[in-house]
């Protein structure tokens, strides 16, 4: 009786564990990647560690991978498939960026080879399209891997908003998915359409958003800015960064030293001055993770991600490129 009694206790107490296990991984559907001594791992925006840090490098998930050093993980921390590749890219649309023995194409959350090798560089589909490099252009393929608008461009980015911002010969504009202009090249560096708007620079130190008809919207003169996310846009000025609104008023004080874009409801943030650690605050300056994370990561990147640039991307200026994250 006695036995009976431990072994149904012990049962019990295996059962709860596995229950509680199960609904803890449940719920982690938004997770982050974090540093710890030299490894990375993945917390839920809660803070909560789901999966141990182990991996020398790491992105964040899209489309339920994540992409490490030899191939992808699911959200279980599990091998999803191993790819040998000198780089990575994260899947949109179905297809990941991948560059294999020199050469860049996509493969599938299989693993397999969608669209061959065939490229120069690749970048992220967007709106059933992806940007190509073939020698020396750019233009765009589907996702058979076929041109749809040929090569021709010195730098594309993906499409966003029914619009791309390319770059012919020095100059900066948009183009709809015929390969007309719909705003015509006339800027010295051009951002992808977020919410609405997007920002461009005239010369080095003159930047504004226009709309999709080339308008201007003034914002505070500032070192620099962001895209849109939420209604909110990151600005600089004085050395720190914060967020306006779509009419350009400050809506969150200067005080931070780095900061990400708005996703999920939630931006990464860090005050200190060497940007040691990090937290996340919501849309209205709150901070909700306490600045203790050694790294942060938006819950989701919206980069301009090409096969030849690096597998992880953390905070612009770190690490070789990444449009998400501004200092």
């Amino acid at each position: 009786m006695k036995n009976k009694v431990i072994m149904l206790l012990i049962l019990t107490v295996v059962a709860m564990i596995f229950v509680e296990t199960t609904c803890y991984s449940d719920n982690n559907s938004q997770l982050i990647p974090f540093k710890q001594y030299f490894r990375w791992g993945y917390r839920n925006r809660e803070g909560d560690m789901v999966i141990r840090p182990q991996f020398t490098k790491a992105q964040t998930f899209s489309e339920g991978l994540a992409a490490f050093q030899e191939g992808f993980i699911n959200k279980k921390g599990m091998l999803a498939f191993r790819l040998a590749a000198e780089n990575i890219g994260s899947f949109s649309e179905g297809l990941a960026p991948v560059k294999i023995k020199g050469k860049c194409g996509y493969v599938d959350h299989d693993g397999k080879i969608s669209i061959p090798l065939a490229f120069d560089d690749a970048g992220d589909f967007s709106e059933g399209l992806a940007p190509a490099k073939s020698e020396d252009s750019w233009g765009y393929i589907d996702k058979t891997g076929a041109w749809i608008l040929k090569p021709k461009y010195d730098y594309a980015y993906p499409f966003s908003e029914g619009l791309a911002a390319v770059k012919l010969k020095s100059d900066w504009g948009y183009i709809n998915k015929q390969g007309s202009f719909i705003i015509k090249p006339q800027y010295y560096r051009a951002r992808p359409f977020s919410e609405g708007l997007a920002l461009v620079h005239f010369n080095e130190s003159e930047k504004e958003y226009i709309n999709k008809k080339g308008m201007t919207m003034l914002i505070p003169k500032c070192v620099d800015a962001g895209n849109f996310s939420y209604g909110l846009a990151a600005v600089k000025q004085n050395g720190k960064w914060d967020f306006i609104d779509k009419t350009g008023v400050l809506k969150i004080p200067f005080q931070f030293i780095k900061v990400g874009i708005f996703s999920k409801g939630l931006a990464p943030v860090c005050a200190d001055r060497f940007c040691k650690k990090w937290g996340y605050i919501n849309t209205e300056g709150k901070l909700i993770l306490p600045c203790i994370y050694n790294e942060a990561f938006s819950f989701f990147i919206i980069a301009n991600l090409h096969c030849n640039f690096a597998l992880i991307v953390i905070i612009y200026g770190y690490e070789i490129f990444t449009e998400s994250y501004y200092e």
